[in-house]
C-alpha cells in the first residue's frame, strides 16, 4: 500500500513496532512470530484485524467481521474496534 512500501526499509523498526502494539491490543502479545496455520480460528480474526489497521486507513469497510467468533471473542474485539476508533 502505497506510500508505505516505499518507506518500509528505512523505516522497518516502526512499521514492526506498530505491528506488534496492535497484536498487544487485540490480545495477541507473544504471537509475533507465529504462522497463520499455527493460530486458532479467533486468533486469525484477530490477526487480519491488525493487518486491516496498520496502515491506519482513512475507511475501513467490515461485512459481519467477527460473526464467525463465539460472544465474549466478539464483545471483546468491539471493544478494540472502539478503542482505535
Amino acid at each position: 500500500v502505497e506510500p508505505h512500501r516505499r518507506k518500509l526499509r528505512s523505516e522497518r523498526g516502526q512499521y514492526e513496532a506498530r505491528a506488534r502494539d496492535l497484536l498487544k491490543l487485540v490480545g495477541l502479545d507473544g504471537f509475533d512470530q507465529k504462522f497463520p496455520w499455527q493460530l486458532s480460528g479467533g486468533m486469525q480474526q484477530r490477526a487480519s484485524l491488525c493487518r486491516a489497521l496498520i496502515h491506519e486507513p482513512a475507511l475501513l469497510m467490515l461485512d459481519e467481521p467477527f460473526a464467525a467468533l463465539d460472544v465474549f471473542t466478539r464483545e471483546d474485539l468491539w471493544s478494540v474496534m472502539q478503542e482505535v476508533w
